[in-house]
């Protein structure tokens, strides 16, 4: 397994609805309050992502705001969460998993290998 990232940090999850928290860094670009979906995760010193708030952990998450369909890198401190959506269900390669009521991502089985040619099966 790679490095830990955002190791230690305190961190919503893939697919949870959280609000942005109200601070000067936030109300600074018009995001405070805003509420999404976490959707992603970065190291800002690797992928050059600006992120709002401190650096220092070098951890960022992204939020894609409801209304707006905005993204936008804060750091994993200036969230709120606000609830784990759950019931939500993702396909990666060949895994799936489905979100449970505690928060936590229940995976499936693998799905049956099949050939790129044979898409159709």
């Amino acid at each position: 397994m790679g490095p830990m990232i955002c190791k230690g940090m305190r961190m919503s999850s893939f697919g949870d609805t959280v609000r942005i928290i109200s601070t000067p860094e936030t109300q600074a670009k018009g995001v405070d309050g805003k509420v999404g979906e976490v959707s992603g995760i970065t190291v800002p010193s690797l992928t050059g992502i600006e992120i709002i708030g401190d650096t220092e952990e070098d951890c960022g998450i992204s939020v894609l705001v409801h209304k707006t369909r905005e993204l936008i890198w804060v750091n994993p401190d200036l969230v709120e969460q606000l609830g784990h959506n759950e019931a939500v269900h993702i396909e990666a390669g060949d895994f799936q998993g489905t979100r449970d009521t505690s928060g936590n991502w229940q995976v499936s089985e693998q799905f049956p290998s099949k050939k790129w040619w044979e898409f159709w099966k």
